[in-house]
């Protein structure tokens, strides 16, 4: 077998040097050779990366004293230098180079930058001066962080009430850790709680001041230590009482790798407690049993205040409710109902007084203005009339089987004309359903739906009216190309906060009630309404039906 001196023998010097080279950049460690006459050989990356040179200033052929004063100038403290004073920095630290012998010598330096750096330096005859560095910073802070960690412990542990003690797995059971309220207790010097005290110091100093008696007390030590010695190795629970006249509740645990874990609890006075709480006992239960009497009582009247307090509520509750629809109805009848009446009064007067003196055109317009107030006035009757039917107790719903199609068809006639006068194209995506339902309200729905729509899209736009199936559910729906509304409008579309006028792209006045009816109606009929909408982009009301009636099943929907 080729030994690797006879394979290195073979290689040319330039692949010598490219094999050395490759050598020392691949260890970890900052690595520089310096010649007898102190310039640099060579060195790796991860040297002028530590010391932070640049690639052409740390290049071999460069003098130490030229590298140490680039060091010199480029480090924090470099202001701190007059030139004499630089270079005698420069003498100094040549001189631990220079003096480098056989013997490798090692040293810590704490770099500028806050690291901390192994330096070894050593001589090697016929090569020079060779230095490693390594970055060991993160191994101080870790011992630094051990440290810490270690007098926080035992500040913890001295903080605690209870004594505690951890021996090694050892022969000779030495102490590992213990807190001042172990020693307390058992009557030990400071000095006996330092680690790596044997258990044996412990058992002589505590035979000779008596604690198992009289005798020799290697003797008496020795004794209780071969009678004791497998608790140490075990999980035990026990009480003993000191030669002071303590009792301590004794917990060891053996944790297997670590060692023996004990805590000592002063538990002298719980004898005189337990005293006074049997008698505080008695005097409890006595008071616990009036106490049940009373509870017995205040049962009883707390029953009767939660049906007084319910019953109210119920009250209050009926009482606000009265009191809104009140106030929503007088609003709605003090301005809706007036306007109309005022407008065709208004009207029908002049055309009485001046039908004979107005030109056609003039009669036609006051005609259309009258008929306009008319109609609105006719919406509002009927809305108010339906949503009185949605809030009378015990209103029904009559249940029959209903063509879908048909009354979207029969409202989309309904406002054809309406849409034309506003020039506004109704789209019909009518499909058949068939659909257990009430026939009145679902008309109704489809009349506000398609009234609003009319109302909020301008000039030249258009409706969409579909109904269609999908699963178990009968879809209804009316989108237009209108004014659309923001988001706080229809958060509250279908609450009691919006009943009020609202005007439309051609001044088309209404009340907002007919949202309410149509969310009461679709509501009674099993289902959920809902909007989708934006401002300036229109609105869509989307309409969710169980298709065999909120209570009932077996509808034929074949068509």
């Amino acid at each position: 077998m080729t030994s690797i001196g006879d394979q290195l023998s073979d290689l040319v010097d330039a692949e010598k040097l490219a094999l050395l080279e490759n050598v020392v950049e691949s260890i970890d460690q900052g690595f520089v050779v310096w010649n007898d006459d102190n310039k640099m050989v060579l060195c790796n990356q991860l040297f002028r990366e530590l010391w932070g040179y640049p690639d052409e200033v740390a290049a071999p052929g460069i003098s130490s004293q030229a590298l140490l004063r680039y060091h010199l100038d480029h480090s924090p403290s470099a202001s701190g230098y007059d030139d004499a004073a630089r270079e005698k920095e420069v003498d100094r630290r040549l001189s631990l180079i220079s003096n480098s012998v056989d013997a490798a010598s090692s040293e810590q330096y704490s770099h500028y930058n806050g690291r901390e750096i192994l330096i070894r330096r050593f001589s090697v005859t016929g090569l020079g001066k060779v230095a490693t560095y390594s970055d060991i910073t993160t191994v101080r802070n870790v011992e630094e962080a051990l440290i810490r960690k270690s007098g926080q412990l035992q500040s913890t542990l001295d903080a605690v009430d209870q004594g505690v003690a951890i021996w090694g797995e050892d022969e000779d059971l030495k102490l590992e850790l213990c807190n001042n309220r172990f020693l307390e207790l058992w009557g030990y010097p400071e000095k006996m709680g330092k680690p790596g005290i044997p258990v044996m110091e412990f058992l002589i100093y505590s035979a000779e001041h008596g604690e198992f008696g009289p005798g020799d007390p290697v003797e008496l030590a020795m004794k209780y230590m071969i009678a004791k010695r497998s608790f140490f190795k075990e999980n035990i629970d026990d009480l003993h009482t000191t030669r002071a006249g303590i009792t301590l509740y004794v917990r060891r645990r053996f944790v297997p790798g670590y060692g023996s874990i004990s805590t000592f609890t002063d538990v002298s006075s719980l004898k005189d407690t337990e005293d006074d709480l049997r008698r505080a006992q008695d005097q409890l239960n006595q008071q616990i049993e009036k106490l049940k009497r009373r509870e017995n009582e205040l049962e009883l009247q707390k029953n009767y205040l939660e049906k007084l307090s319910v019953d109210l509520d119920r009250a209050r509750s009926e009482s606000v409710k009265m009191n809104q629809e009140k106030d929503r109805l007088f609003s709605i009848l003090a301005h809706d109902l007036l306007s109309p009446f005022n407008a065709i009064i208004g009207f029908s007067s002049l055309l009485k007084m001046q039908a004979g003196k107005m030109a056609p055109e003039k009669i036609i317009e006051s005609a259309d203005a009258i008929n306009e107030s008319a109609t609105g006035l006719h919406l509002l009757l009927a809305n108010l009339l339906e949503w009185s039917r949605t809030q009378m107790d015990g209103a029904v719903v009559d249940l029959t089987l209903v063509q879908l199609h048909e009354v979207a068809g029969e409202v989309r006639d309904l406002f054809t004309a309406s849409a034309a006068q506003k020039n506004i194209l109704i789209i019909d995506q009518i499909q058949p359903v068939a659909m257990t339902t009430d026939r009145d309200m679902i008309a109704a729905v489809f009349r506000n739906l398609m009234s609003n729509a009319v109302k909020f899209t301008p000039e030249g736009g258009s409706i969409t009216i579909m109904t269609a199936i999908d699963g178990p559910q009968a879809v209804m729906g009316v989108s237009d190309t209108g004014i659309g509304m923001p988001p706080e409008e229809v958060e509250k579309a279908f609450t009691l906060e919006r009943v009020k006028s609202l005007s439309g792209t051609d001044g088309e006045t209404g009340t907002g009630l007919g949202l309410q009816v149509c969310r009461d109606f679709v509501e009674q009929l099993g289902g959920n309404i809902s909007i989708s909408s934006k401002q300036g982009e229109g609105a869509e009301f989307r309409v969710l039906l169980p298709v065999s009636g909120p209570e009932t099943t077996g509808v034929d929907n074949s068509g």
